[in-house]
């Protein structure tokens, strides 16, 4: 039958960006200091010569753990995994603001990742409150939404961020600056909440027209995460969104501008 439709093997590939995909992807995994394989990159290297397409990849990848001599380093794994993952969902425009693609986001990127014990929160909501030292404020930890508060903070927080288009605003660096923050900071997972947000944010900018520099996450996602970690509610008493509104100037506008370097000693004193 001639429909005029051409089969596309269950996916779009956009070659164009899909470098820049890989590059944010990778990048993206050095928030949870974890980092790819040789194997990966070979892979990776498949794609961009049009070998091999994400779900191909993924494929290979499984195939190389399970024939693997020795037991794999399931840190490794999983940069291997999650990368493809989110390099995939980059290249795919599907995208709606809301809560449930949050969730959907995160199911499939740590879909049979999680170690056991942790994997009935893949693609759901904790269940429980949770604090992590953070080196940058000194070993204290973001106040992180009480678990029961979780759907009521990201509703608030969506429904707020759909009443008006982002390009609707003069000021949309320090407005996105303040969602991403108020997303992160309610933080609705258990694990994976970082690289959960920032595709959620990187698939909402796209859906919005702008011109995003992928790259930026190449080398500076911990840097991202920093700025996540002081722009929000924390057991310092103080919230400091400088930081992050840069690193959304140097994404959007300015490709050229040099990320300020992080500086506590004013915030250090004024605690004292």
């Amino acid at each position: 039958m001639n429909d005029g439709y051409q089969v596309v093997n269950g996916e779009y590939v956009d070659l164009k960006n899909a470098k820049s995909y890989w590059d944010t992807a990778i990048g993206l995994q050095q928030v949870d200091n974890l980092f790819p394989s040789p194997k990966l990159y070979e892979l990776v290297e498949d794609h961009l010569m049009g070998k091999k397409n994400y779900a191909q990849v993924e494929e290979s990848l499984h195939e190389y753990y399970a024939a693997a001599s020795e037991k794999p380093n399931y840190r490794t794994r999983e940069a291997d995994l999650v990368s493809v993952r989110i390099a995939q969902l980059l290249n795919d425009t599907n995208f709606r603001l809301t809560k449930r693609e949050l969730l959907r986001i995160h199911q499939f990127l740590f879909k049979d990742i999680f170690p056991q014990g942790l994997e009935k929160y893949v693609g759901r909501f904790r269940d429980v409150n949770i604090r992590k030292e953070e080196e940058i404020l000194g070993g204290l930890s973001v106040r992180y939404s009480d678990y029961r508060q979780i759907e009521e903070n990201l509703d608030y927080d969506i429904h707020r961020e759909n009443l008006r288009t982002i390009h609707e605003q003069v000021d949309h660096i320090p407005a996105l600056s303040r969602f991403v923050s108020n997303i992160w900071n309610t933080h609705p997972f258990r694990e994976g909440n970082t690289r959960a947000t920032a595709v959620y944010i990187l698939k909402y900018l796209r859906q919005n027209r702008f011109r995003v520099d992928n790259t930026l996450f190449k080398n500076n996602s911990k840097y991202f995460r920093d700025a996540l970690v002081l722009a929000s509610d924390n057991e310092k008493e103080w919230n400091d969104y400088r930081y992050l509104e840069s690193f959304f100037q140097k994404l959007l506008v300015d490709s050229d501008l040099e990320l300020p370097a992080f500086c506590l000693a004013n915030n250090d004193a004024e605690d004292q």
